[in-house]
Formats: C-alpha cells, structure tokens, sequence
C-alpha cells in the first residue's frame, strides 16, 4: 500500500507526534490528580461524585451536534457560521444547567444519596456557564496549530489539578473533585479570549447550514453517551457507591494509556482527513496510517497495564483499592479496541457517510448494553468488564467491515501495516508474564523496583521484536519506518 500523498502523510505523522507528546503531559497531570486523591479520599467519595458526574455527562453527549467537528470539517465556514455555534453552544448549556437543577432532587431520592442533590446543583452550575468559551479556540486544530492547542489545555489542566489537590488536602472531602472542574470551566472561558483574538457574536442565522451535518452527529451522539454512561448508570442503581468509586478509578488507570494516544492521533487526523473529503484514495491511505500509528504505540500499552495491574494499584493506590486489580487488568485490554473507534469517526465524517455513524452507533449501544446487563446478572462488577470486552470486540469487527464496505479502510491494508506491532505486542505479554515470575521468584526489590523493571522490560523485548521483524521485512513500510525517518532526521537537523 503507498500514500499518494507523501507530503501529506508526513505532515500528518508530525502533527500525530506532536499531539500525542502534548496530549500525554496534559493527560499526565491527570492521572497524577488520581492517584493523589485516591491516597487522600475513599472509594465511597469517587463513588458519590460520579452519580453527579453520569447524569451531567449523559446531558452533555445527548445534546452535543458536533458543531465544533462541523466547523473543522468545513474548509469554507465563515463568521457567521462560527457566531451561530457560539450561540448554540451557549443556549445549550443553559438548557443542560436548567434540566441538572430540576433533576437533582429526583436524583438523589433515584439513587439513595442525600448528598447527590447540591453535587448535582454545583455541575448545573458549571454546566450553565460552561458554553461562554471562545468558539475562536476551533482554528487551533482547524488550522493544525497544536502548540497552541496544548497550552490552550494545558492552563485549564494545570488550575484544575492546583484546585483540586489543594482542596483535598486540606479538607479531605470529594468537593475537591467539584471544585477542580469548577476552576477548569473558568479557566477555560478566560483562557479562550486571552488566547484566540475572535470575538463571537449571538446569531442563529447560519443554523440551517450546521442542521444537514448535526443531525446525524446527535444521533451518533445519543448513542454514543447511551453506550458510555450504561455501566455507570447499572452501578450506580444496582451497587454501592463503593464498588462505584472503584469501577471508576480502574477505567481511568486503565483506559488512560490507549485512550490518551489514541485521542491525540485522532485530534491530529481530523484536520488532515477533511482535507481529503473529495478523495476518498488519499483518505483511505492517511486513515489506516493513522490506525497503524495507533496499534504500534498504543497496544502495547494497553497490554503493559493490563500485566502491571497489582503493581500500579500496589504503588499508586493502595490497600484499599485491592479490588481494583482484576478490573484494571481486563479493562486495559479493552481500551486497545476501544482505539479502532476514535480515529473512524473522524474518517466516517470526511468521507460524507456521516449517516453509517449514526448506525454505527446504535449497533454499539445494542451490543453493549445487552452484554453489560447479561454479565453483571451473571457475575457482578467483573462479570460486566468481561462482557463489555467480548461486546467491543463484536462492535470492532462490524464498524471495520462497514467501513471496508464503503471503501475507506482494508483489512489487509491494515495488517500489512500493523502485523509487526502485533507479534511484538503478544511476544511482550508473554516475555512480561514469564519475567515477573523469574523477578518476584528471585528478588525482594519492593514495589517501586518491580514496576521499573518489569516497564524497562517491556519496553526493551517490544522495542527489539519490532526492530528485528522491521529488519527482517527488509524496512518495509510502516509506522515504525515513520518513526525512524523521523528520528534520524531530527539527529542530522
């Protein structure tokens, strides 16, 4: 497989290493945030937070158009077109805030937490105001400026996790969470005109453009946050706030690593794929360039939490968090086919099937919710993990042969790219299983030791077997060439 373009897909593969590279140290702050307040809050306090959190986020997926993605998508959006977002954006999250307020009571006596009813009046708050940003911050990734587009996500983090940390440590209370979102909206908002010299104006006059393109997207959408929010919501009815709160922080440890990268190629492809809306070729070969980017960094990822899951909960946790380890370990495997669905939905939009999205979508909220509810029916909180893994996997297979389908990824393509990245990947879980019994077996050098050899491991035997097949293939084309040429260019520089 070649890319017609060669210019395009190295300008695509230095945004990607650009965005990954600034989306993980933002991300990283994050996952410090986590660790830090699982250290100083319970289980029951993540717990309580999330029941807020589910109800908002649902309102928020549910009632998003995709008017950002619309704009990023149309190379010819005007003013206008940018103020009616704005408007939107506005009016929506008043409309959420509102619907927040009125649902917190109900809420709180729904899900037997008193407490519930002024947490879920805070993020109405928050929800309110939250849509007063600077609609300009678009152009960031529009026009491919990621150094801006970091520091633009780089304050509100920083002030969040300041907030956050801050407020735990002093009082020890799940507000710290609250607060910490609270401080992220304003400095988002302030940030937003600091940073980007547009000044939007109220109007709905281009609304009609935006309808055609939104309307799929708030189907897609819909069943996107269904499918997101269904194991929260079965937990929060069905469970306690404990188990909850332990879901919870497993996801984000868990999911993070493949998430994160694969977030940061897909924020990278946007942009370039609807460059490429007329040419479905040059599509085709700058998306599965993409996913190839994504299976060699972010698989084996996944596949080094899942091993690492008692030594991260040992180091970073806690003994309190010991129930977390067999839900961390299935659900970083889950994140790796999770990565397949971040970068098609970038690539179902340039290619005008915006429609099969929708599909799509609701094929996975089918799957899931019917594997989620099986599983916990059968074997409680674990019972859904290892269901939702089989219930990915199915959805995976379907939204890739759909997309074959329409002529805009091949499976064998794909392969050809990634099968070196997947041997590696397998050769390193093995070659990690195998060490840490040879290390715990033979050694007592502590936790903090353990988990840096078994990392320094992994990446040695994944970095080794990748070199040799690359070798061995006689420097076939790939991700890993990208990543080569790069580096060697960067050294002679």
């Amino acid at each position: 497989m070649t890319v017609d373009n060669p210019k395009a897909g190295k300008t695509f593969f230095i945004n990607s290493v650009w965005a990954i590279a600034t989306r993980m140290s933002i991300r990283f702050l994050g996952v410090i945030s986590i660790i830090i307040l699982a250290r100083l809050l319970s289980p029951d306090d993540f717990g309580i937070v999330a029941k807020a959190v589910m109800i908002q986020s649902f309102l928020e997926l549910v009632s998003s158009l995709g008017l950002e993605t619309a704009l990023i998508t149309d190379q010819k959006a005007g003013k206008e077109h940018y103020n009616t977002v704005w408007t939107l954006q506005i009016l929506r999250g008043m409309l959420i805030g509102l619907v927040l307020a009125a649902l917190a009571g109900p809420a709180a006596v729904y899900f037997h937490e008193p407490e519930l009813t002024i947490i879920i009046y805070a993020y109405a708050a928050i929800s309110f105001f939250g849509g007063f940003y600077n609609i300009g911050v678009v152009d960031f990734r529009k026009h491919l400026e990621f150094n801006r587009d970091f520091r633009y996500n780089l304050y509100k983090k920083v002030i969040a996790f300041a907030t956050t940390i801050t407020i735990a440590f002093i009082w020890q209370t799940y507000w710290a969470l609250v607060a910490g979102v609270a401080a992220a909206m304003l400095t988002t908002i302030i940030s937003s005109f600091i940073m980007s010299s547009y000044r939007p104006k109220l109007t709905l006059l281009k609304w009609r453009d935006l309808f055609h393109f939104s309307k799929w997207m708030m189907i897609h959408e819909i069943m996107a946050s269904l499918a997101y929010q269904v194991d929260s919501f079965i937990l929060a009815r069905f469970s306690t706030a404990n188990i909850l709160g332990v879901y919870v922080v497993s996801s984000e440890l868990a999911h993070t690593p493949t998430s994160e990268l694969a977030m940061s190629v897909s924020r990278a492809a946007s942009p370039s794929l609807a460059k490429f809306n007329d040419n479905l070729v040059k599509l085709k070969d700058l998306y599965q360039k993409s996913l190839a980017l994504m299976v060699l960094i972010a698989v084996p990822a996944g596949v080094g939490i899942s091993v690492l899951s008692q030594e991260l909960v040992n180091l970073f946790l806690g003994a309190k968090w010991q129930e977390a380890v067999p839900l961390i370990e299935i659900m970083a495997i889950y994140g790796i086919f999770t990565l397949f669905t971040a970068n098609s939905i970038s690539a179902l939009i340039s290619a005008g099937r915006i429609n099969i999205l929708a599909y799509l979508s609701t094929t996975r909220i089918i799957l899931r919710t019917s594997a989620l509810v099986i599983g916990f029916m059968i074997n409680g909180v674990m019972g859904m993990v290892i269901a939702a893994l089989c219930a990915v996997i199915l959805y995976v297979f379907i939204s890739l042969s759909m997309q074959q389908y329409y002529k805009i990824f091949h499976f064998v393509d794909l392969f050809v790219l990634s099968w070196r990245s997947l041997v590696s990947a397998v050769v390193m879980y093995f070659g990690l299983i195998s060490f840490k019994s040879y290390l715990y077996s033979s050694f007592e050098l502590g936790d903090i030791l353990n988990t840096a050899a078994i990392v320094l491991a992994g990446g040695l035997i994944y970095g080794c077997c990748l070199l040799l097949l690359w070798q061995f293939c006689r420097r076939c084309e790939g991700p890993e060439n990208d990543i080569i040429q790069f580096i060697l260019k960067r050294g002679n520089a």
